[in-house]
């Protein structure tokens, strides 16, 4: 089965590199404006997952995800906090920005940027501690506002120092409203 998916994330196209994930974040946003936001009143959200970590290379591993998107602002856009760990014992602490929506009901779409700290176990060295994720998802939504789908990401550091080898994960997640 990991084998299976590592081949599925290996062909799928890579929309975070460079000027792409402003470009994906940008149509995300606009496209949003078309469609019916997401909103349980007074809601959080808790969105926990397991997938692949470094899923473009040799060396991908097993990794556990959870993600509380705090309520939706005036704005639409919601507050995010995260926490990602490999079986290698890497692991990245980010916060950020989510913006998601219905496209087609019962599909939810969101995509995001954090910013966060990043812990190299025995997995791929980064080059800063200091590394930006961009992250697109897809997910069948319930009336209930529970949630269950698919994410792709990319940890990367931008550039702020000479060595960026970057890094993909794809995660299954599901998510569920809990009240703050």
């Amino acid at each position: 089965m990991l084998t299976q998916l590592r081949q599925i994330a290996i062909r799928l196209p890579d929309p975070f590199k460079g000027s792409a994930a402003l470009a994906s974040l940008l149509i995300g946003l606009s496209v949003s404006s078309f469609s019916q936001p997401l909103q349980v009143e007074g809601h959080a959200f808790v969105q926990a997952g397991i997938g692949l970590y470094d899923v473009r290379r040799k060396s991908v591993s097993p990794m556990k995800q959870v993600e509380l998107h705090f309520p939706t602002s005036f704005t639409g856009v919601q507050s995010i906090a995260g926490f990602a760990g490999s079986e290698t014992d890497d692991s990245y602490l980010y916060a950020g920005l989510l913006h998601e929506f219905v496209l087609l009901k019962p599909i939810l779409v969101s995509v995001s940027f954090s910013a966060g700290l990043y812990t190299r176990g025995t997995g791929i060295e980064l080059g800063s501690p200091l590394e930006f994720r961009s992250a697109a998802r897809a997910a069948w939504l319930w009336s209930s506002g529970f949630s269950l789908g698919i994410e792709i990401a990319h940890l990367s550091h931008a550039h702020l120092v000479e060595s960026n080898p970057g890094l993909e994960t794809l995660t299954i997640l599901y998510a569920f409203p809990v009240r703050m």
